[in-house]
This record gives structure tokens, C-alpha cells and sequence, in this order.
């Protein structure tokens, strides 16, 4: 009966103080919905960098010169690459064409070349497997040095960028992440303090008659860890309505092909109402280290 008689007096607790105890949780949410969307930024962004590993496309750019007996022991050689999954042969002629019609009404800019400036290429296509990008750069290194081949480009130098802004996002995630924690422990432990403060008479008497540390805080951290949990639920629920409404919007097969947006998965949800749920608790600990202070 004695959980019964805790949770019965925590829910009175945060009843009388409903103002107070709203807006701890209302604040405790905003900081996870801040954290669930840099989550399922980052979740989504990692997984579409997947899904473009699963099918790099290369351009293998032809040295001049060469023969049509030189451009099929090429493609074989591509070919027999490890990591390359097929090569379709792009002569000079038909990527001239797909730059004309790439340009659109601007094509009439390509009417004065004498003579066609593109090179015969290969168009390839990569699947790096565990090797990552690393795999690719790999790839391409091998490819380049095949007889006749001048360049292979798979955007090296966007890669490499987007890479390096990938890994500050994970850390300026991380560090933000440990940020908003801490001020949703500060913010539980506060909101405590004040209940105690206000129950501080009643909480002297009954150290006096005797009653334990446990009998004492036990409704107090079940008021924390409440706190932690409508915080948690408030900020998932907000998090995927305004996710499935943004997705359901967007043109995603246009724009990413068959790549497919992913709310954060069910395991991470419940860890994450389970760390709102600890931090209630720890920020109660810490409102009662306070108080006994004073």
C-alpha cells in the first residue's frame, strides 16, 4: 500500500502546484523536442549517406585518341574493378547532347563550338559496400590507373566537405545534446526545490517524529520522474506529428529518389523517455542536496 500512499501524495503535489509543475514540463519538453530534432536530422541525413554509398555513380573521363577496340578492353578493365557493379560507355557526341538539353533555353550558347570540348567517358556505377566512401576513393584510384583513363570523379571534393561538416554537426550535436540535459536537470531540480520549500514546516515535523529519508523524498522523486516522463511523451508526440505533416508534404521521390524519411526508431524513443524520466529523478536528488544545505 505504501507506493499507493507515494503516488497519491506526489499527484496531490503537483495538483496544488499545477502552475508551476506545467510549465517545468513544458520546459523539459521544448529541451527534448530540441534534442528528438537534431535526432532525427542527424538519424535521416546518415541514412541517406547510406543509401548514396549503396550506388555511387562515377564519371571515368577518356584520354583522346583512343579506338573503339581501346574503349571495350577499357570497360572490361572497369569492369573487373572490385566494387564496380556495371559501366555504360558515354561517347563525346552524347554528352554533348545531355549538356544541351541540361541547359535548356541556354543550349543556343553551344551552336558556336567549333568542335566538341568533352571527352569520351564511362558512366559507373559503385557499390562500396563496408569499404564506405573509403571504398570509393579506392575504387576510383584503381580505375585511374587503367591505360587510356585520364580522371574518375565522384565528387571528391563535395564528399570530402560534406564529410567534415557531418562529423562538427555530430560533435556541435553532442556537446548541444549534454547542454540541454543539464538545463532540464536544472529546471527539474528548481521546480522541486520550490515544492520543498513550500512543504519545508511539514518536513521538519516529520524528521522530528522520526520518519525516514525514504518515507520523505519518496513522493518527491516520483514528482520528478512524472515530470520527466510528460516531458518526454509531450515532446515525442509534438516531434511526430510535425514530422509525419512535414513528410507527408514533401515531394520525396522527386527530390531524393527512393530514398525514404525515417522517424526516430522505437528503441530510441523509449531510451529517451526513459533518460527525461532519470533526469527528473537525478534533479530531484539534487533539489534535496540543496535543501538540506540550507
Amino acid at each position: 500500500m505504501r507506493p499507493i500512499f507515494y503516488l497519491r501524495q506526489a499527484l496531490d503535489d503537483l495538483w496544488d502546484n499545477k502552475v508551476l509543475h506545467g510549465l517545468a514540463v513544458s520546459t523539459i519538453s521544448l529541451i527534448f523536442l530540441l534534442a528528438g530534432a537534431f535526432a532525427l536530422v542527424f538519424l535521416n541525413v546518415s541514412q541517406l549517406m547510406t543509401v548514396q554509398q549503396d550506388n555511387v555513380r562515377m564519371m571515368v573521363y577518356l584520354k583522346g585518341g583512343l579506338t573503339a577496340p581501346d574503349f571495350g578492353l577499357i570497360q572490361q578493365a572497369i569492369e573487373k574493378t572490385n566494387r564496380v557493379r556495371s559501366a555504360s560507355f558515354v561517347s563525346k557526341a552524347q554528352a554533348l547532347e545531355r549538356l544541351r538539353e541540361s541547359m535548356d533555353h541556354q543550349a543556343g550558347l553551344l551552336e558556336g563550338l567549333s568542335q566538341n570540348p568533352l571527352p569520351d567517358a564511362f558512366e559507373v556505377v559503385v557499390s562500396p559496400g563496408s569499404g564506405g566512401w573509403e571504398g570509393v576513393k579506392m575504387t576510383a584510384a584503381k580505375i585511374e590507373g587503367i591505360s587510356g583513363v585520364d580522371e574518375a570523379n565522384y565528387g571528391q571534393a563535395w564528399l570530402e566537405k560534406f564529410s567534415m561538416v557531418a562529423s562538427l554537426a555530430r560533435m556541435a550535436a553532442m556537446a548541444l545534446g549534454s547542454l540541454l540535459l543539464v538545463a532540464a536537470l536544472s529546471i527539474t531540480a528548481n521546480t522541486i526545490r520550490l515544492v520543498l520549500y513550500n512543504r519545508r514546516d511539514e518536513i521538519r515535523i516529520m524528521e522530528l517524529v522520526g520518519a525516514t529519508n525514504g518515507f520523505i523524498r519518496a513522493s518527491f522523486y516520483i514528482q520528478g520522474m512524472i515530470q520527466g516522463f510528460l516531458g518526454g511523451i509531450v515532446a515525442l508526440a509534438i516531434l511526430a506529428v510535425v514530422f509525419f505533416i512535414l513528410v507527408a508534404g514533401l515531394p520525396t521521390q522527386e527530390l531524393l529518389g527512393r530514398f525514404q524519411f525515417h522517424f526516430i526508431p522505437m528503441g530510441y524513443c523509449l531510451l529517451g523517455l526513459v533518460l527525461s524520466v532519470a533526469v527528473g529523478a537525478a534533479g530531484c536528488h539534487l533539489s534535496f542536496a540543496q535543501f538540506h544545505k540550507e
